[in-house]
């Protein structure tokens, strides 16, 4: 081939090279350690969850009182303020915690004391959490295996930089019973990286909008945190799902089960057999009286019912009025990270009282576009056929970048209710209102702009953002949102 030749061949396929390059970062960040970590099925999140209840139920029999319920004056979750945290942990603790992921990619509990907004609690239980943003920390230190090819260039974060890592905070891991604010888990969410928005904004609105939209919610706030004296870091406090926010999303007499989705995992039945499922589920939720039972009869009715009983039945089975709530929702504000498309980042809830399933949305800091491409011209779900458009999924070589995974496959449980006339009909209805809601109203827009001076004067003041990095930052979604706005109207169901 000559050299012009080469030259046309680049001007002409130059869009899926670029393509390419955008889904592969979009890729290792979304599968994280279930992609470029080479984890056995010993350290699976199923069995680090069998784990940490285990040892939570002996530090249960081994406790000679029980903890209480912190309070404090300034609301965890206050929206109007930038928290303050600063968590201190014996050396040797941090050592240990460092190394088990290092080593075996195990992200182990540890006892620390945690100060928020002023207040302290002792003897919180804290693990690294995450998947992408650790890539560097999983590949140096002394005892870390080899680092897979591309992955070792993703990421440089290291064992000295604490206040850059994410982190889970469990209050009664080590003092049974003890919350702070009601609250048992709360996660600390870094900022940036692929794609992310470092203002924390992006997240922050679209947890109000799922709240204001009628769908289950995380209370979130923005927060600078200082580890054993490190240089502030700027995260996103969010609370976690896990038992006592099932039962506040859920109240009843008898305690909700709670299933979160494997990073990939393919939304289908497979058999009977529960150990089928620990890479398509794991039952977040510490009370086993109910099991996985649910979620596995929820799937061989979605995979198996005839089309009638799947219209008569479903909603005997599933908050079908909150289900076309979450797709509309996901779709409107452009998350394809998420059960409307690539099948991630999702939690149903099983409430024994109704023996019903809903849905309810995690880590939403792609919304707004953010994971890469579309922009404002994204187009829902079902005209294209996944969480992916056309253009990506017919790139030369998009096989080999999920290898055996089901992200972005055409989901059984979403192509059958869209299918579905009365259900479609649900899920267009919805749509209208909630594109009336949040983005005619401009309700979207005016949240960023109600946040945005109190998160720009803390981050900026300290030297965590610079101003015209927070700018950028803010006008990208606002522009954004005008945009998704306009196009919309040109499309059913809202226009065209």
């Amino acid at each position: 081939m000559t050299w012009r030749s080469r030259h046309l061949a680049w001007r002409r396929n130059w869009w899926a090279i670029a393509a390419l390059a955008v889904f592969t970062a979009a890729m290792l960040a979304l599968m994280g350690s279930d992609v470029v970590v080479p984890y056995t099925s010993s350290d699976s999140l199923a069995v680090q969850t069998r784990r940490d209840a285990a040892a939570k139920r002996a530090a249960r029999a081994a406790a000679e009182s029980p903890g209480r319920d912190v309070d404090n004056p300034i609301a965890p979750f206050d929206v109007a303020r930038v928290h303050e945290i600063t968590i201190t942990m014996a050396p040797n603790q941090y050592e240990a915690m460092i190394g088990d992921y290092q080593r075996d990619g195990v992200k182990s509990w540890h006892p620390a004391t945690v100060v928020i907004d002023r207040v302290q609690i002792d003897r919180v239980g804290i693990r690294l959490k995450g998947n992408s943003t650790l890539i560097g920390l999983r590949y140096s230190g002394p005892e870390s295996p080899p680092a897979p090819g591309i992955a070792a260039t993703l990421g440089t974060l290291t064992a000295d930089e604490p206040n850059k890592m994410p982190f889970l905070l469990r209050f009664d891991q080590f003092v049974p019973n003890q919350r702070y604010h009601g609250v048992n888990e709360m996660a600390l969410r870094t900022a940036g990286g692929f794609g992310g928005d470092a203002t924390q904004l992006t997240e922050l609105v679209a947890n109000i909008l799922t709240k204001e939209s009628g769908q289950p919610y995380l209370r979130a706030a923005t927060t600078v945190m200082s580890f054993n004296g490190s240089p502030e870091g700027f995260y996103l406090l969010i609370e976690h799902p896990d038992d006592y926010w099932a039962q506040r999303m859920v109240p009843g007499r008898r305690e909700p089960a709670l299933y979160k989705a494997i990073v990939g995992a393919s939304f289908h039945y497979v058999g009977d057999d529960p150990a089928l499922y620990e890479k398509v589920f794991n039952q977040q939720a510490e009370s086993r009286s109910i099991g996985p039972r649910p979620m596995i009869r929820f799937l061989e009715f979605v995979e198996r019912s005839s089309d009638s009983a799947f219209t008569q039945q479903l909603p005997d089975r599933l908050d079908v009025e909150g289900f076309a709530r979450y797709l509309a929702f996901h779709n409107l504000v452009h998350d394809p990270d998420s059960f409307a498309g690539t099948g991630n980042n999702y939690y149903f809830i099983y409430d024994p009282g109704t023996k019903r399933m809903s849905i309810a949305s995690w880590d939403q800091n792609l919304a707004f576009g953010r994971l890469g491409f579309g922009g404002g011209q994204y187009r829902p779900y079902y005209e294209d056929g996944s969480g992916f458009p056309s253009f990506v999924r017919n790139i030369p070589g998009f096989e080999e970048l999920v290898p055996g995974g089901a992200i972005g496959e055409e989901n059984i449980l979403v192509k059958r209710f869209l299918e579905t006339p009365k259900f479609r009909a649900l899920y267009e209805q919805t749509y209208r209102d909630l594109f009336d809601q949040l983005l005619a109203s401009r309700r979207a827009d005016e949240l960023l702009l109600e946040l945005a001076p109190t998160i720009r004067a803390a981050t900026t003041s300290r030297g965590l953002l610079e101003p015209t990095q927070f700018d950028g930052e803010l006008d990208r979604d606002r522009t954004f949102l005008t945009e998704r706005a306009a196009y919309l109207r040109t499309l059913p169901p809202v226009g065209g």
